[in-house]
């Protein structure tokens, strides 16, 4: 694989990622707004389910990427 084709590989991998990432801080900043009309416990509450979540969720994908690419190597 040529210089260029990295470039755009890893082009494509940054915008998926920012894809990801905007839509979790969406979910976490209309979530806060709305928990804000509730309490301020709420915010706090709703900041941390938001972060354990994320950190589940990308414990989950990298253990899954781990065990293809080990997988893949070892069959």
């Amino acid at each position: 694989m040529n210089r260029r084709g990295r470039r755009l590989i890893a082009a494509i991998a940054g915008v998926v990622a920012l894809l990801f990432v905007g839509r979790w801080a969406a979910g976490l900043l209309a979530d806060r707004r709305w928990a804000a009309q509730i309490s301020p416990a709420a915010v706090d509450f709703l900041t941390d389910w938001h972060v354990l979540r994320l950190t589940l969720d990308l414990t989950g994908f990298l253990l899954a990427s781990a065990w293809f690419i080990g997988h893949l190597l070892i069959v």
